[in-house]
């Protein structure tokens, strides 16, 4: 393989905190012996410190369902409609 100058990871993602860098650059190892195994990388300080994460405003206000951000049907608007179809078939 060619090798190449590392780009430092503080250039790429300036925001990222000193424990999110040694996380990402150790994981990042190309040496699989020398990469944190799951359990290693989640004992890391970055993960045992308690992070300021902002809640953002959802765009959308309704709940999405198991298929993707399509909004879930109104559970009492199904009901009803199941009540006048049986009602309809009753009267058949």
């Amino acid at each position: 393989f060619p090798q190449f100058v590392a780009t430092p990871l503080t250039q790429l993602i300036p925001h990222a905190s000193p424990e999110a860098i040694q996380l990402m650059q150790d994981l990042l190892l190309y040496d699989p012996a020398k990469r944190p195994t799951a359990t290693q990388a989640l004992q890391y300080p970055f993960f045992q410190i308690g992070l300021n994460i902002p809640i953002l405003p959802r765009l959308n206000p309704q709940r999405p369902n198991s298929i993707g951000n399509a909004p879930v049907a109104n559970p009492t608007l199904l009901s009803d409609n199941k009540e006048k179809q049986q009602t309809k078939g009753e009267s058949a």
